[in-house]
């Protein structure tokens, strides 16, 4: 009982923390995008960071789910518009920083 209910209050603390962020839109798609941003902005020292669909399809491999390209590029102008991350460089450019 203690461990179902630990996990619905993660939920509930991630749902808010999402409403915060403005994030509240996410799909589960989204996020697996967003982990993937997220680690390859880890791996760079300055934060700012490249990610094409390709690149995201390698870092899942085989064992992660199926993200298509068309969701990749929703989920990227998604969190541009909700100001999670900025691209640099250009409009066109694959490289992103987050805000």
């Amino acid at each position: 009982m203690r461990d179902i209910s630990f996990f619905v209050s993660l939920l509930k603390l991630l749902d808010e923390t999402a409403e915060v962020l403005g994030l509240e839109h996410l799909t589960e798609a989204d996020r697996i995008v967003l982990q993937m941003l997220w680690l390859a902005a880890e791996q760079k020292r300055n934060n700012a960071f490249k990610m094409s669909y390709q690149k995201l399809h390698n870092l899942l491999g085989y064992v992660g789910p199926s993200i298509s390209r068309a969701q990749f590029y929703k989920t990227v102008q998604s969190l541009e518009e909700a100001g999670s991350i900025s691209r640099i460089k250009g409009s066109r450019s694959a490289q992103y920083v987050f805000n």
